[in-house]
């Protein structure tokens, strides 16, 4: 209570960026959430991840975010999953920095609020966090060996990174072994699943091998944030020999997995936030800021708000199933339902689009491996495993995203993972029957 008491308004500023960012952004569906979100509700469907659809990373984050959607299937749910996570980081980075939290919350916002996106790079920051407070208090190394296996289970290339930039920092081997045994706990019983679901094969396929597909069809890196980031392993590299000691620093470097292999302002404001952790830590007494950060997060919201105003101006409340509390294009809307009306009437149907787990979600359609038609998504040479799969299904009415199919074509955007191969195979290879709302649909006999 003494907590609540003594930080209620720094928590109040807290939600409403949460808040803030999910308005501004969830006037047009973030891609990235709606995915996140359609497995979750997929595993209240009673769907199991790599055996039923598609997972190119360990489930943690779609199995607990799941929770909250047993008593209310819907995003807004979803999203305030999302802020508890972080109002439990919230906590743990007043217990490490005081009062110069604020800074760190800060440099979540510079990048257009991405570090508020739910996926599960935002829940590997939480446990990041959680992991550098123990750290620095010198808890038990069976607990922060067992944070570290949670890690593992949300994201396993961040899992790994961290795990060994922290065996380097600690450069103990009897500490080690104590976290070896704590991370062995929660990757125990992540492997009995995957041993009673029979589902082993198809994880090493889509979460290892399916890199070799992905790293090389799915790379990308902005100019600013690959030289940003950079710039963030030399300051850290040479305030490890300055600070050889601290552990802070060496889990920066393991957070450099966060924009491999694709590093945008998405996957770089995670990277950019952690970096700022220990920099406090190291010099907070000599911080003395006071309204600074809070005035330039106001800026920072009017900001954002300017830049998204073109998709405000023209919103509605959705209407759209699961995603009623949202707010989104009055024009989008009407599209959706049109195509949500074409969808029920050609129920025996597969959707391949960007934007296909939202149609599934909407219809309470069980997701498929064509949910998420992206390269890479589907292990080692996984687009001619989705063609054999396709050969494999008869008498399906299939929607395929041709809006977004000619865009791609056209070169207006050049990071798509949208797997054309697959598309063409699809309309080459079944008979055109009708066309809605930027569909076209085929049918495969």
């Amino acid at each position: 209570m003494d907590f609540i008491k003594k930080n209620y308004k720094y928590m109040l500023l807290f939600v409403f960026l949460c808040f803030i960012n999910y308005f501004l952004i969830y006037s047009e569906y973030s891609y990235d959430t709606t995915w996140e979100y359609g497995m979750s509700h997929a595993i209240t469907l009673g769907q199991l991840p790599y055996k039923d659809f598609t997972l190119v990373t360990t489930p943690l984050f779609i199995f607990l975010f799941s929770i909250g959607l047993f008593i209310k299937d819907n995003l807004f749910v979803f999203i305030l999953e999302f802020i508890i996570s972080y109002l439990i980081m919230y906590y743990f980075l007043d217990k490490l920095i005081g009062n110069n939290k604020i800074i760190i919350l800060l440099m979540s916002c510079v990048f257009l609020f991405n570090s508020f996106v739910p996926t599960y790079n935002s829940l590997c920051l939480v446990f990041i966090v959680i992991l550098m407070y123990l750290e620095k208090n010198n808890k038990n190394d069976y607990l922060i060996g067992f944070i570290l296996g949670l890690l593992l289970l949300t994201k396993h290339s961040i899992g790994l990174s961290i795990i060994f930039f922290s065996f380097i920092g600690i450069r103990n081997i009897k500490r080690i072994g104590k976290r070896l045994v704590g991370i062995f706990i929660p990757c125990l019983i992540f492997t009995l699943y995957l041993l009673i679901t029979k589902s082993l094969n198809s994880f090493i396929d889509l979460c290892f091998l399916g890199m070799l597909d992905f790293g090389s069809t799915n790379s990308y890196h902005s100019i600013l944030c690959r030289t940003l980031t950079i710039l963030i392993i030399g300051i850290t590299v040479f305030l490890i020999f300055k600070n050889k000691k601290e552990i802070l620093l060496y889990y920066v470097l393991g957070s450099v997995a966060f924009v491999y292999p694709i590093n945008d302002l998405s996957h770089f404001t995670h990277l950019f936030t952690i970096f700022f952790i220990p920099i406090v830590f190291l010099y907070n007494e000599r911080i003395n800021l006071k309204y600074i950060p809070y005035i330039l997060i106001g800026l920072f919201v009017v900001l954002n708000a300017l830049i998204r105003y073109p998709l405000l101006k023209d919103t509605a409340i959705s209407n759209v199933n699961h995603f009623d509390m949202t707010l989104t294009h009055k024009s989008s809307l009407s599209e959706m339902n049109n195509s949500l009306r074409k969808m029920k009437k050609y129920s025996n149907n597969i959707i391949v689009a960007e934007k296909g787990s939202f149609y599934y979600i909407a219809l309470d359609k069980k997701m498929d491996y064509f949910t998420i038609p992206h390269t890479g998504n589907y292990g080692y040479d996984g687009t001619n495993k989705m063609i054999k799969r396709f050969d494999s299904i008869h008498d399906k009415y299939v929607f395929v995203d041709i809006y977004f199919y000619n865009i791609c074509l056209s070169g207006k955007i050049n990071d798509y993972q949208y797997d054309l191969k697959l598309i063409d195979y699809i309309m080459n290879n079944s008979k055109y029957v009708d066309k809605v709302e930027g569909f076209n649909i085929y049918y495969k006999e």
